[in-house]
């Protein structure tokens, strides 16, 4: 369903199949669902290599996880659970 929110952004090459640069999506509430990195560049060969950090959120716009990619190699993985409400 079309609520006229955004659903990702970002710079691409060859109709969009091949991503490049910072690239951010978002949940249909319009708030960020991930926000990723591709390598730098401008021919399909150089486009959708993962790098840097990678971000997820929920739909609350709480950060979830962490990805670090390094030419396409996962190289560490952090995740953050909410915290607990306390009972007393």
């Amino acid at each position: 369903m079309c609520n006229g929110n955004k659903i990702a952004e970002g710079t691409y090459v060859d109709f969009g199949l091949f991503w490049v640069g910072k690239k951010v999506e978002y949940h249909s509430n319009g708030l960020k669902s991930e926000e990723m990195y591709f390598q730098d560049g401008k021919t399909q060969e150089e486009a959708n290599i993962k790098t840097g950090v990678w971000k997820y959120y929920s739909e609350k716009g709480d950060l979830i996880k962490e990805e670090v990619y390094e030419n396409n190699e996962l190289i560490d993985t952090e995740e953050y659970l909410p915290l607990k409400k306390r009972l007393d």
